[in-house]
């Protein structure tokens, strides 16, 4: 995910919603099963050639 874009609570919420998932898809699911997020820079990562942070910058670009 791009850095800075979502709140603790959302992330803490996507996390249990993985987990969950997971627990239902694989069954008994040890509590040491990790959920990691990334928060990446948005000048880090991109796609077709423009970084998140030019999108941001120059909207309309795709």
């Amino acid at each position: 995910m791009t850095e800075a874009t979502n709140t603790r609570d959302e992330k803490a919420t996507f996390v249990k919603a993985v987990f969950d998932f997971m627990a239902k898809l694989y069954g008994d699911l040890a509590k040491t099963s990790y959920v990691v997020l990334q928060d990446v820079a948005s000048e880090a990562w991109g796609y077709g050639g423009l970084t998140q942070e030019y999108r941001y910058i120059q909207p309309n670009q795709d």
